[in-house]
């Protein structure tokens, strides 16, 4: 799947490379991490879309890496 996304971000004319982190206790953490270990320019995550109560209770990881980054971030909805 990462290389799916990296090829489709080479074929839009970015420079980009799959990477799959492996020991990290979250996503969101994991992500920031990756990002500032590659110097991401820019970072690009999916979204749920969820709203209100269950974005709550879930959690948002589109959230958290915007709240713990300084880098640019594109949360996509889907």
């Amino acid at each position: 799947m990462a290389d799916d996304g990296a090829e489709l971000a080479r074929a839009a004319g970015f420079e980009a490379a799959a990477v799959v982190a492996r020991t990290m206790d979250s996503i969101w953490r994991a992500l920031v991490t990756l990002a500032d270990d590659h110097e991401a320019g820019l970072v690009v995550l999916g979204s749920h879309g969820r709203t209100g109560l269950t974005e709550v209770l879930l959690g948002s990881v589109a959230a958290a890496v915007t709240q713990h980054t300084a880098r640019p971030v594109l949360v996509v909805h889907a």
